[in-house]
């Protein structure tokens, strides 16, 4: 919605149409530490992998904070925010992994468990530990170096790249937050499906939204958001303000 004067209505009054009965799109369970009066405290850190790779930059990581002020109920502290006194925060760590193979951007992974190790999962492994509660979070970002890396073979524009580097911390920290992908289900027979659900989009092009797999600017998908969506913003709120705590 716009208050500019000079702009017609069909400018000034633009609605993104959701279908509602499409939302739960998060995984069950909650953090073992964290949450305060429903609130939730989430600190961001930085391993040393992020920090000496190539291509990976500090300043990349404000993405990651992109879901901040959405909802009172959840506060993301950056690598270089101080988390008040009296608070425990729920600790997401950014690291890379090089054996993350060439086609992926990268990963969440909870627990204190290598990229490796939750890959050695079976699917129900794997879906039940997404389900859970969780004590930490660490994002694998993919660490393979020059042009065997993901960002660098399938973008050629610096530019695009920065976009897509950005929109993926964005994304997987969504996961990070127990976001899923609008796409998939408890029937989806995906590691990524949850339980409760009010069921999936029949694919990621039916809703726009970042956490749509993908690139931001690739023409099949044309719906994965570079940055939050309506989507995105809805089950973020419903997730924590309205399933806190329950079994969804």
């Amino acid at each position: 919605l716009s208050l500019s004067t000079s702009m017609n209505s069909a400018s000034r009054f633009y609605v993104t149409k959701i279908n509602t009965e499409r939302f739960n799109n998060f995984w069950s369970g909650n953090y073992n530490s964290g949450i305060y009066d429903g609130t939730v405290h989430v600190k961001i850190r930085l391993d040393n992998s992020i920090l000496t790779h190539e291509l990976y930059k500090t300043y990349d990581f404000s993405s990651a904070l992109w879901w901040n002020g959405i909802t009172d109920n959840v506060i993301i502290y950056g690598p270089n925010d101080t988390v008040p006194a009296g608070i425990t925060p729920f600790y997401v760590t950014f690291a890379t992994d090089s054996s993350i193979d060439s086609s992926t951007f990268g990963a969440t992974v909870p627990n204190g468990m290598t990229y490796s190790t939750f890959l050695s999962l079976s699917s129900a492994g794997q879906h039940s530990l997404l389900a859970s509660d969780w004590n930490s979070v660490t994002i694998y970002l993919n660490g393979r170096t020059g042009s065997s890396n993901p960002f660098v073979m399938h973008i050629s524009s610096s530019s695009d790249r920065e976009t897509q580097i950005n929109k993926v911390i964005c994304h997987e920290m969504g996961h990070a937050l127990k976001l899923a992908h609008p796409s998939q289900s408890d029937t989806s027979a995906s590691i990524h499906s949850f339980a409760n659900e009010h069921g999936s989009y029949p694919d990621q092009i039916s809703v726009y939204a970042i956490m749509n797999q993908g690139l931001f600017n690739d023409s099949y998908s044309a719906l994965t958001a570079a940055i939050p969506q309506d989507h995105d913003c809805i089950n973020l709120i419903s997730k924590w303000e309205y399933h806190l705590d329950c079994e969804h």
